[in-house]
């Protein structure tokens, strides 16, 4: 996959007639840049919908952040079926294959629609392979209670499952973007 102008343009079509993409969007009003190697992209972004794209539009092109990372990072995020942990923005970013610079606000606000946007590139790219479904058992090896804890005086209500034998680990998930993280 090259990723040039050509599809940049492709991509960017491809996001503003997407109905998810377009609801998701909804309150998206900002620029931003994608520094892709030596170039950068920055789209002007009104109610999730990207007006217009500008190349190497220099220290005066409006901008609130910047993604930057080199070509294969990107071609890998945006590939039909990236490896883990360059299957989304925040975990390249986590991992350092991506950078950051400047407000991190509305990357956060925007996430999941930038998780869209990323989902269309790969649908221009090919089909998503899926796996197999997992084998599926009669019985459940884990079983689902609730218990209530005190904290500090506050009580909580929680759930957790409990399987197998020996020496007990508790496993907190974190607020990851997805579950391949």
């Amino acid at each position: 996959m090259n990723i040039d102008r050509n599809w940049i343009d492709r991509w960017v079509a491809a996001i503003n007639a997407d109905a998810a993409c377009r609801n998701n969007g909804r309150g998206f009003n900002d620029s931003f840049t994608l520094a892709l190697a030596e170039r950068r992209y920055t789209l002007h972004v009104h109610d999730g919908y990207i007006e217009r794209v500008v190349i190497d539009g220099g220290p005066l092109e409006p901008s609130s952040f910047t993604l930057a990372a080199a070509m294969d990072v990107w071609q890998e995020l945006l590939s039909a079926n990236p490896a883990p942990m360059k299957h989304a923005i925040f975990a390249a970013i986590a991992t350092g294959a991506m950078q950051f610079e400047g407000d991190i606000q509305p990357v956060f606000q925007h996430l999941t629609t930038l998780s869209y946007w990323v989902g269309v590139g790969r649908a221009l790219n090919g089909a998503t392979e899926l796996p197999p479904d997992p084998e599926w058992h009669d019985d459940w090896q884990a079983v689902g209670r609730y218990v209530n804890v005190t904290v500090d005086g506050a009580r909580h209500k929680v759930f957790y499952f409990e399987a197998g034998e020996g020496i007990p680990v508790l496993c907190q998930h974190t607020a990851g973007n997805e579950n391949r993280q």
